[in-house]
């Protein structure tokens, strides 16, 4: 599989405006939706925020791989943001 279909261009958000984890975690997920990844978008933020209790997902260097696994996701698949500022 080519990254290009885990990837598409409209799941890349340069300069996010967000201020929070929750607003990242949220944006995060819409974009999923949006290109067609998610089967059901609250289901899917529910499970990545239990999976964010069990345990952190950032994993230095600025960066954080925020993930789940869920039976709201329809086809895998990822999406990526910058954070200018960054968020703790």
């Amino acid at each position: 599989m080519k990254i290009r279909a885990l990837l598409p261009p409209e799941a890349i958000i340069v300069r996010a405006d967000v201020q929070t984890k929750e607003a990242a975690i949220d944006l995060l997920a819409e974009l999923h939706d949006q290109v067609g990844h998610l089967s059901d978008k609250e289901a899917y933020e529910r499970d990545v925020w239990k999976r964010e209790g069990e345990c952190v997902t950032a994993i230095g260097m600025g960066m954080a791989v925020p993930h789940a696994k869920s039976r709201g996701v329809k086809e895998r698949g990822v999406t990526v943001m910058t954070v200018p500022n960054g968020i703790d």
